[in-house]
């Protein structure tokens, strides 16, 4: 029964999809979109532009915004290139642009990842013992900061092959 209702889910998952291809959807189709319970053309075009990294449910993209906050598909990404090489969306962009696109990513990442370290080191610095004397403090050194300029990131080490 379970293998009946997944296979019942991904063919209308497949014919949902296409409905936010066409121009001019079945009037049922049309309806549940204007009706926001099924993915309209316009939320799905988000996917389809450039920098061709967001809006990846294809039901009724109610999930993007909760998978984007946890970095759902970021991560995914990540996994996936970790484990076979491609690159995201190089298949859409080539990859040159493709090896550039994940580099940007990554030195983003890593200037975010600088902020927030700079953010707790501001912390650490500002606190005090309980007779309010200032401690003494070591800097942190933030891990991802440390792996973004101490290791060649991933479009680097992949662009050598």
């Amino acid at each position: 029964m379970a293998c009946i209702s997944w296979s019942l889910f991904i063919a209308f998952t497949s014919q949902i999809h296409k409905y936010a291809h066409m121009e001019h959807p079945p009037a049922i189709a049309a309806f549940l979109q204007r009706m926001r319970l099924i993915l309209t053309k316009e939320h799905h075009s988000l996917h389809h532009s450039p920098p061709y990294d967001r809006a990846y449910c294809i039901t009724v993209g109610w999930m993007n915004g909760p998978l984007r906050a946890i970095r759902f598909f970021e991560t995914s990404e990540k996994i996936i290139t970790a484990i076979t090489g491609w690159l995201p969306r190089e298949d859409d962009i080539g990859k040159e642009a493709a090896i550039a696109l994940e580099t940007a990513r990554q030195l983003q990442e890593a200037q975010e990842a600088e902020g927030r370290c700079e953010g707790r080191r501001e912390r650490v610095r500002e606190e005090r013992d309980l007779s309010g004397h200032p401690r003494q403090v070591v800097p942190i050194r933030c891990p991802r900061q440390a792996f973004a300029r101490d290791q060649p990131s991933m479009a680097v080490m992949l662009s050598r092959r």
